[in-house]
């Protein structure tokens, strides 16, 4: 400080509420450009412990250097905003340009009756270089206009549009858009999209720079005379790209049903919070109210006929065909609500759960086109087609806001009688119709492709699993009983037509040993089987169908394909490729290397057919089988009589012999 100059001194404070601007009066110049406004604070309780504000930045508004009546900006610009940002394949921090209102912020949350600025040293410099010194002022609030509130409101049902009006111009901005560059001012122009490499800056998609989020939808509601409220909590986009006295805000879908079905169009209001809206010089729109004047939909969307073909699985539903100018539908930005297009025949009714594929519009854009439903659904539904009488009508029926046109305007509820063509189903071949007991497969052949079986598709070639047999079995003609399956493999081997059953051994077992085996007609309930092409399921074969299952005897005798010695145990297992008859098993026709078997065979008590048995191996013939020699234990043979076994069709085995093994539990074959 100079020893003979004179420090400048405040001489009064003012702050204008409305315009955002601090002046300050001096008793000599100071110098606009040197300003330091971190060493302004603002208190509120005379240096009491409340917090005390301190600026963050200003903007001086005097155009000369120096002035004895300094106007300062309360707002100033800088970066607002941060996002990333994916540029050239490289994820990025981006910052935002804009109008920073956190001085505005913070001080008009003080109590402005007793304000106080405080300016510290250096805060302000004279014509000569000199600061001043400490001091305190009291602030004079003051407030040259007001701020926005809202007038008139307008609701749109037609495009869904909510349009507020002001007494004043308000702002549009909904996001800080512009990019700082190096730290400093974006360049105040909207960058486009650059491919995959740069997105652009026009984050919400009007085509305009916008500079700071200068609305806030959360804070504006609908709601009725009966009490009945619409809170917004989003929207889909603003129609202004420049400040207007009106906004134009397009609701989301579900904002406009609530409004359209929860409302009574007859005292609709727009209630708006404090801030919902900002004017130009960022002063908080008002709260308050205004009664909203309802336009309903002029071209009303709803469908005037419904056709579903069975044969192809396709449901079309064709919307104001009549009506002059009709518009397009929107599939693509809000799809189809599935679970409100529903059937209906007398009490009975199927709900649409989803569809396999995409929706899809035919013709002028009026027609919906469901090329093919869930398979659940086709089932349920053609079901229903099916129960009809001659005198039945089945309906279709479509809830209100279950699809919407290019207007984003929905559709209304209606109800229409369903046009239907009979169905073409996958139908039995009887001559296709067998059961081969030499391989134990069940056949089953179709006048069309089969591609599923219980909604599941179908291999070609023998699976390594069994499924679960469900849906379809067979019925015994002489005692009027069911003879039911339990699992098995079940494919087609290169024709479609022909779907191939090879049944569990336990299945195999009680068919084959059946003795009305050949007096056997299949029943399938519907959809249980279900076209490749047009997805079409069976219809029901019952009982009355008369579709007579030929039973093919086996032809061949039972093979046996392992024999093993368990020397630990004394136990010889076997194995056949079908079942046998237990009872009728000779263990004397069995050899071992010369050494003739004698034995019992374990749960012969209890068993009557089994493809595996063990047989103990009488104590006797043990001591024989361990005197073997060393190279003949290592390579055993057993030698089969004819006769020594039957199959269940009668069938005995003719002379054979087997390399057989012998060991230990694990069947280590090499000797030890």
């Amino acid at each position: 400080m100079s020893l003979y100059a004179a420090a400048p001194v405040m001489t009064s404070a003012t702050y204008d509420e409305y315009t955002n601007v601090l002046t300050v009066k001096f008793d000599s110049a100071v110098r606009t450009q040197e300003v330091l406004f971190g060493r302004l604070i603002f208190d509120d309780d005379a240096g009491g412990p409340g917090e005390d504000f301190v600026l963050s930045g200003g903007t001086t508004l005097n155009a000369d250097t120096l002035t004895d009546s300094l106007s300062i900006s309360l707002l100033f610009e800088s970066q607002i905003d941060k996002r990333f940002v994916k540029l050239y394949g490289v994820n990025l921090t981006v910052y935002f340009w804009g109008v920073n209102t956190v001085n505005v912020d913070d001080l008009e949350k003080m109590n402005t009756s007793d304000l106080q600025l405080i300016a510290d040293e250096d805060a302000f410099l004279d014509a000569g270089f000199e600061p001043n010194n400490k001091q305190v002022i009291s602030v004079n609030v003051v407030s040259s206009g007001s701020a926005p509130q809202i007038t008139d409101a307008i609701y749109d049902a037609n495009v869904n549009k909510l349009h507020l009006v002001f007494d004043q111009i308000v702002q549009f901005d909904q996001a800080a858009e512009d990019r700082s560059i190096d730290g400093g001012p974006g360049n105040g122009i909207l960058d486009p999209k650059i491919g995959e490499n740069d997105p652009g800056e026009d984050i919400n998609g009007n085509d305009s720079l916008d500079t700071e989020p200068n609305f806030d939808v959360f804070k504006i509601s609908l709601s009725d005379g009966d009490g009945n409220v619409v809170a917004l909590d989003g929207y889909r986009s603003i129609d202004q790209v420049a400040d207007n006295d009106t906004i134009s805000i397009a609701l989301t879908y579900g904002h406009s049903r609530k409004v359209e079905t929860s409302l009574n169009p007859a005292s609709i209001q727009v209630d708006l919070g404090q801030g919902a809206f900002k004017d130009t010089l960022y002063n908080l729109a008002l709260a308050g109210s205004a009664a909203a004047t309802v336009v309903p939909d002029s071209l009303p969307l709803f469908p005037d006929s419904v056709f579903y073909h069975v044969n192809d699985n396709d449901l079309r539903v064709r919307f104001r065909s009549a009506v002059p100018g009709n518009r397009p539908l929107n599939i693509a930005d809000t799809p189809p609500v599935y679970t409100k297009f529903k059937f209906r025949l007398g009490t009975q009714e199927v709900t649409l759960t989803g569809i396999d594929g995409n929706p899809a519009t035919a013709g002028d854009g009026c027609d919906l086109q469901f090329k093919e439903l869930l398979a659940e659904d086709q089932k349920n539904l053609e079901q229903l087609i099916g129960s009809m009488g001659p005198a039945d009508t089945l309906y279709f029926s479509l809830g209100g806001y279950a699809v919407f046109d290019d207007l984003e305007t929905a559709n209304i509820p209606v109800t229409l009688i369903i046009d239907d063509e009979a169905p073409q189903p996958p139908k039995l071949v009887r001559e296709g119709l067998f059961y081969d007991a030499g391989d134990n497969t069940l056949h089953i052949g179709w006048d069309l492709d089969i591609g599923t079986y219980n909604f599941s598709t179908v291999p070609n070639g023998l699976p390594e699993s069994e499924v679960d047999l469900a849906g379809f079995y067979l019925h015994d003609t002489i005692d009027d009983t069911d003879f039911t399956f339990t699992s098995g493999k079940l494919y087609y081997l290169n024709n479609r037509k022909e779907i191939l059953v090879q049944l569990g051994e336990n299945d195999q077992i009680r068919l084959e040993s059946d003795a009305h085996k050949s007096n056997m007609v299949l029943v399938i309930e519907p959809f249980v089987f279900i076209d490749f092409r047009k997805n079409n399921g069976n219809l029901a074969v019952t009982v009355d169908s008369g579709f007579t299952v030929t039973y093919i005897p086996d032809i061949t005798a039972a093979v046996l394909d392992t024999a093993r010695y368990d020397h630990t145990a004394g136990v010889l297992d076997l194995v056949w490729d079908e079942p046998v008859v237990v009872s009728d098993l000779n263990v004397g026709k069995l050899s071992f290397s010369g050494v003739t078997l004698e034995g019992t065979v374990r749960g012969s008590d209890t068993l009557t057919f089994a493809s595996i048995l063990s047989v103990e191996i009488a104590s006797s013939v043990v001591s024989s089988l361990e005197d073997l020699a060393d190279a003949v234990k290592t390579d055993p043979i057993l030698y089969i009589q004819a006769a020594a076994y039957t199959n269940i069709e009668g069938l005995s085995n003719d002379l054979d012999t087997l390399a057989a093994g012998y060991g230990r539990y694990f069947w280590i074959t090499s000797f030890e």
